[in-house]
C-alpha cells in the first residue's frame, strides 16, 4: 500500500522476507538508540529473529506497514494483547521515516491498530512514549488516550533482582487442581478478589506469552501470585509484570524477583511494571528494593 496517497493506508504484515529486514532497519534506528549501536549483521539477526516471534505469536501479536514507492516499508506499528485479568492491548514500535513525516501515518497507524484490537476484544489499550515526543504524545491525546502513572523498569542483569523458582508455569500448563489452589490462594490474598476476573485468566489459557508466578504457604496453598507478560515487537520484546499480590513486603520481593527469573528463561534482560497514584506503598518499596527506576517515560491509556 503506497503510503504517499492522501488517505495512507496500513495492511498487517503476513510473514517476513529479507527485504522486510532491511527495510526494518532505517525504521528501528530512527526510534532507538540502543538498536542503532548495534552492527549491521547483528542489526539484521535481531530483526529477523523478532519477527520470526511475531508470526508464532500470530494470534495476539500484529504488525501493521504502509509502503510507498518500490515497496519500501515507509512507517509501521505493532500491536500485542497481553493475557492479565483484564486483558490490555500494547501499541509499540510506532514509527514513520523522516522522509514521510506530515503525510498522516501516524494517525492511520493507529486507527489499524485499533480495528485489530477491536477484532480480538480488546477494551483498554496502553502505549508508552519518551517525554521528548510531545507531537506524539498530542496524537494519542486527540485519539482519546490519557496520560497518567508512572513506568519502573529494572535491569534483570543487575545483582539482587533474581530468584530462581520451580513455580513459574505457563497459564497453558495449569492443571485443574492449580487452577482451584490459585483461586483460593488469590482470594485470600486480595481484598477485592474479583472471581470473575480471574476465570476470564484462566480461561485464556491458550497465550503462551503470559506466565503465571505462584508460591506456596506453609500449608501448601499458593499464597502470592504476579503475571509475567510479554509483548513481542520487531525491535524486541518488551516484558510487563503484573498483579503483584502477597501479604507482606518480603515475599512481594520475593515474589518480583521470582518472575524476572521467569523472564529470564525467555532471554527478557529488563521488566517493566506500571504504578498509579493509588499504588500501595509497600508495593513501590518492593520494587526499589528489586532494582526498579521509574522512567522518564509517559504512559498512556485508552478504554
Amino acid at each position: 500500500m503506497n503510503s504517499s496517497a492522501s488517505n495512507p493506508k496500513f495492511e498487517q504484515m503476513i510473514g517476513h522476507f529479507d527485504d522486510d529486514i532491511e527495510d526494518f532497519v532505517p525504521l528501528l534506528s530512527h526510534l532507538s538508540e540502543k538498536f542503532r549501536s548495534k552492527s549491521i549483521s547483528d542489526q539484521h539477526h535481531s530483526i529477523d529473529q523478532n519477527l520470526d516471534q511475531i508470526r508464532k505469536n500470530k494470534e495476539d501479536t500484529a504488525v501493521f506497514i504502509s509502503t510507498g514507492d518500490g515497496g519500501k516499508i515507509m512507517a509501521t506499528a505493532t500491536a500485542n494483547r497481553l493475557w492479565t485479568p483484564s486483558l490490555e492491548g500494547w501499541v509499540d514500535d510506532v514509527v514513520t521515516l523522516p522522509e514521510a513525516t506530515g503525510r498522516g501515518l501516524g494517525r492511520a497507524a493507529m486507527n489499524s491498530l485499533h480495528e485489530w484490537f477491536d477484532e480480538k476484544d480488546v477494551e483498554t489499550i496502553r502505549l508508552t512514549s519518551a517525554a521528548s515526543r510531545g507531537p506524539a504524545g498530542n496524537l494519542y491525546e486527540s485519539m482519546g488516550y490519557v496520560e497518567g502513572g508512572t513506568v519502573w523498569r529494572a535491569d534483570l542483569y543487575k545483582n539482587n533482582t533474581i530468584e530462581a523458582s520451580e513455580s513459574s508455569k505457563t497459564l497453558s500448563n495449569l492443571s485443574l487442581s492449580d487452577i482451584y489452589d490459585l483461586r483460593y490462594g488469590m482470594d485470600a490474598i486480595a481484598d477485592n478478589a474479583d472471581a470473575e476476573e480471574y476465570d476470564y485468566l484462566f480461561n485464556a489459557a491458550q497465550s503462551e506469552t503470559s506466565k503465571l508466578v505462584v508460591g506456596l504457604d506453609v500449608n501448601n496453598v499458593i499464597a502470592r501470585t504476579a503475571i509475567a507478560a510479554t509483548a513481542r515487537i520487531p525491535s524486541g520484546s518488551k516484558a510487563w509484570l503484573y498483579d503483584i499480590k502477597a501479604e507482606n513486603f518480603d515475599d512481594k520481593v520475593r515474589t518480583i524477583r521470582e518472575a524476572h527469573g521467569a523472564f529470564m528463561k525467555d532471554g527478557i534482560s529488563s521488566a517493566n511494571v506500571m504504578t498509579f497514584e493509588d499504588a500501595d506503598d509497600e508495593i513501590i518499596d518492593a520494587l526499589l528494593a528489586t532494582g526498579y527506576d521509574p522512567r522518564d517515560t509517559r504512559l498512556y491509556t485508552r478504554k
